[in-house]
């Protein structure tokens, strides 16, 4: 999923989590678990329809979406309840996705939320914070340990079976169209909008859940 998903997510579990030591582990798990989901990954096809590259397409797709976002973002953060802050890291985390160069995206990624931590003056913001950045975690250091990245390819799901894909082949009963003009099909355009929504349901749901008034105070 898209780094704002993944931001997300683990604010949520350390807004959830009693203890920030807890919180931090089950944050990294659950990227694998949201990875294993359905979610928009067709960027290959996206990025030869734009003209760009891979990591272009996809930091594209993921600012769009935070920007069609930001009337959901509006309403929810009515209360002034620190919603913004979190959701403009989420989205410049999506940003640094330019850069090829897994080191330099990691050390981006680290830098803004270093900066979210240092000009936060809210502990419950900090905690999102450090929830988010334990769940963007595995994409920002998995291509330089082995290991890590075998799990992440094993746990996500199959991106030749996405759902355009899948919806193509069960309307046309064919096997499937070429990368490269796939976004010229409906059949993949609605897949591909199916998957854009799951992932625009999980961090609309778990926005509202963040908006409600905190429990905590550990």
């Amino acid at each position: 999923m898209s780094p704002a998903t993944h931001a997300v997510v683990g604010a949520a579990i350390a807004g959830a989590t009693p203890r920030i030591w807890l919180a931090i582990p089950l944050a990294f798990a659950s990227h694998f678990v949201c990875d294993a989901i359905y979610h928009f990954e067709a960027f290959y096809p996206l990025s030869r329809a734009l003209g760009t590259t891979y990591n272009g397409a996809f930091a594209a797709a993921a600012v769009v979406m935070a920007v069609l976002l930001l009337p959901v973002l509006w309403l929810l953060n009515r209360g002034g309840r620190g919603l913004g802050a979190l959701y403009v890291y989420s989205a410049g985390t999506c940003a640094v996705l330019v850069f090829d160069d897994w080191r330099v995206r990691a050390a981006l990624t680290f830098l803004i939320a270093g900066l979210f931590l240092l000009a936060g003056r809210e502990v419950r913001l900090a905690r999102w914070i450090i929830g988010a950045l334990a769940a963007q975690l595995p994409d920002l250091i998995r291509e330089g340990i082995g290991p890590l990245n075998r799990f992440h390819i094993f746990m996500h799901y199959d991106g030749s079976r996405d759902l355009g894909q899948i919806f193509y082949s069960l309307v046309q009963g064919e096997p499937g169209l070429h990368t490269n003009v796939r976004f010229e099909n409906p059949y993949y355009l609605t897949g591909y909008a199916g998957e854009v929504l799951i992932e625009v349901v999980i961090v609309v749901g778990l926005l509202y859940y963040l908006r409600r008034p905190p429990r905590l105070s550990k």
